[in-house]
């Protein structure tokens, strides 16, 4: 259901940046609020940069390979 508009976006609301990422919308601010989930303020929104999204992703496949 990605319309044009939602595919070239660089940054998702923390809902959509979690559904994205595999994690439910409740890891998504826990993990924001552990530091380990870059995002900002835009108004009332939160969002998530296409960019930390990906940094995510790749410091947790450093972290179990680590393991």
């Amino acid at each position: 259901m990605h319309t044009d508009a939602t595919k070239d976006r660089i940054a998702d609301p923390v809902a959509e940046a979690a559904k994205r990422l595999g994690i439910s919308r409740a890891t998504a601010y826990n993990e924001i609020n552990a530091g380990r989930l870059r995002s900002y303020r835009s108004g009332n929104r939160r969002m998530v940069s296409r960019e930390a999204q990906c940094a995510y992703i790749r410091a947790r496949e450093s972290a179990e390979q680590a393991a």
